[in-house]
């Protein structure tokens, strides 16, 4: 048979690489004497979405391919808008600001939200971000 070769990087580099399915090393890595015609390319990395694709590797050829890899969000973020406006937000203890109000980096998983104003009852909600997900609360406070 006629072999070539298979080049591979990938930012960030240090990622896990897998030849139709067997792992051949990591990143930056230079794997020789593959046959010749269409081969899978797969490329890991923990916190990163794996990445893959089908290459033609040819006779005598290096064949080079870049896997740019997405890291997996860890983090949501939750939007609070109430009636009345300018209410106050608290997550897991914290004041955070007034609505209305959007939340960034806030870490997937459980957390309480409290909304207080004067004059009106306080709301209170345990609530679940999911990662790289906006959760929306929308509150109409009750006057005491």
């Amino acid at each position: 048979p006629r072999y070539g070769k298979i080049r591979v990087t990938s930012d960030p580099s240090q990622a896990r690489v897998f030849l139709d399915g067997t792992y051949r090393g990591r990143t930056p890595i230079t794997i020789g004497d593959v046959t010749v015609g269409e081969h899978q390319i797969k490329v890991t990395k923990d916190d990163y979405y794996d990445w893959s694709e089908t290459v033609v590797v040819r006779s005598n050829r290096t064949t080079t391919v870049l896997a740019r890899l997405d890291r997996i969000p860890r983090t949501g973020s939750i939007s609070v808008n109430s009636s009345p406006r300018h209410a106050r937000v608290f997550v897991d203890g914290i004041e955070r600001g007034t609505t209305p109000l959007t939340i960034t980096d806030i870490d997937a998983g459980w957390h309480q939200v409290v909304i207080i104003k004067e004059r009106y009852r306080a709301y209170l909600e345990d609530v679940h971000v999911e990662a790289g997900e906006e959760l929306d609360i929308e509150v109409d406070l009750r006057r005491i």
